[in-house]
């Protein structure tokens, strides 16, 4: 292992460079070179190959198949071929598909990311998320010709919230390391809270930046929509709820036309728009948006589907309505039985325990704030029990309590 790897991505791609050179030394890596150009069944071991399945792609307009050709979540060939392959070498295979003429510039910018991560000794982040950026920039500027591609958007949207996530860890991790003066708040070299998140709020600028370009088309709403869903979910990490507010006032004034967007689309967009409006305590609003999600949503995504259930009972709960105990089971909700006990007999301290023990994971899922509110319906509860108890103890006293 490299004594200069600074991260798990680097650690795990020595890791298949190991691996590869083993496999060589045995004698199986050429037998398990299949016949259809693929490695272990994984991935591609030839580029060409790959460049065959994006023009197929493309014969198709299939949008939806484009993240298994394109991957950036995984390599998409071989080690061994991002290893000893570059820039012009691709772009001399380019020059001879011209059915790829217009997507050269978008396979280009996706080798040189990967190319990046797969660093030896360490990734650069400055550089990855300034070609990243591009990366988008380059693909929204070929969606717009060709609609058919928006699927892969979401994906492109993904990574680069998750790798802008990671490079502000990692490199928060390593300035925690060099600065001595860590505890000393007033110390010069401390980082402020812009540069803690300075990656993340280059992505957040750079999709923000896209979506008035596909505000007034509506058959480019559907990528309106998930560049704006990204754009609010990158403002909510970041606390910047003034941002999310001018986004609303877009949202509003687009008047979106939803025939030219999958349904699924719809549904992360309004389960987004859900959670902001939760945010801002906007709980007829986001119980709207939660509702339309929830019904809409496929049925085999249990887990997606919880969240979002989970989201409509913190409200309904602050409303004083109680979902059935076969669903919270069904679900596997069982947090909430524990609270809906706790608000009936207006106990306070029960309520108060639930909250405390599981405070890490109500904020890990953006309902801490709803479940602090419910403390009110339990008081209220309390109270009433209260002076229930009174009057039934004083009923024929004229001090009776009405």
């Amino acid at each position: 292992m490299n004594l200069n790897e600074d991260n798990a991505i680097t650690k795990k791609i020595n890791m298949l460079r190991s691996l590869a050179i083993q496999k060589k030394q045995n004698n199986i890596y050429n037998n398990n070179i299949q016949d259809n150009g693929s490695y272990n069944g994984n991935n591609t071991y030839d580029y060409s190959v790959l460049l065959n399945n994006f023009e197929d792609c493309i014969k198709k307009k299939n949008g939806y198949k484009l993240h298994n050709i394109l991957k950036l979540n995984q390599l998409p060939v071989h080690i061994n071929v991002i290893d000893n392959m570059t820039e012009n070498e691709l772009l001399k295979m380019l020059k001879k598909k011209k059915l790829l003429k217009n997507y050269e510039q978008l396979i280009i910018d996706h080798f040189n990311i990967i190319k990046i991560l797969c660093n030896k000794n360490c990734i650069n982040w400055d550089l990855l998320l300034t070609t990243s950026c591009k990366f988008l920039s380059t693909f929204i500027n070929i969606y717009c010709h060709n609609l058919w591609l928006l699927p892969y958007l979401l994906y492109i949207c993904f990574f680069l919230n998750n790798i802008s996530k990671y490079a502000d860890m990692c490199s928060s991790n390593i300035n925690n390391t060099t600065n001595t003066n860590k505890d000393d708040i007033y110390n010069e070299e401390n980082e402020d809270i812009h540069n803690k998140n300075k990656y993340t709020i280059e992505v957040l600028n750079s999709i923000r930046g896209k979506i008035g370009t596909l505000k007034g088309d509506v058959e480019k709403h559907g990528a309106f929509i998930i560049l704006m869903l990204q754009s609010i979910k990158l403002c909510m990490k970041l606390n910047n709820m003034q941002t999310t507010s001018s986004f609303l006032k877009i949202i509003n004034s687009a008047d979106i036309s939803y025939s030219y967007i999958p349904k699924s689309f719809i549904v992360l967009f309004k389960y987004q728009l859900g959670m902001l409006y939760l945010q801002k305590l906007e709980y007829e609003k986001a119980e709207k948006e939660f509702i339309w999600a929830f019904s809409n949503s496929n049925k085999n995504k249990i887990s997606f589907k919880k969240k979002i259930l989970e989201a409509i009972i913190c409200i309904r709960l602050n409303k004083g309505i109680y979902p059935p105990k076969h669903l919270l089971i069904n679900y596997d909700l069982n947090i909430y039985i524990k609270i809906i006990y706790s608000m009936k007999k207006g106990n306070v301290f029960l309520y108060n325990n639930v909250v405390r023990n599981y405070s890490n994971y109500f904020f890990k899922y953006g309902l801490n704030e709803c479940i602090d509110q419910i403390h009110f319906v339990v008081n209220r509860n309390l109270l009433k029990i209260i002076v229930d108890w009174w009057n039934k103890i004083v009923k024929d006293n004229l001090n009776k309590i009405y």
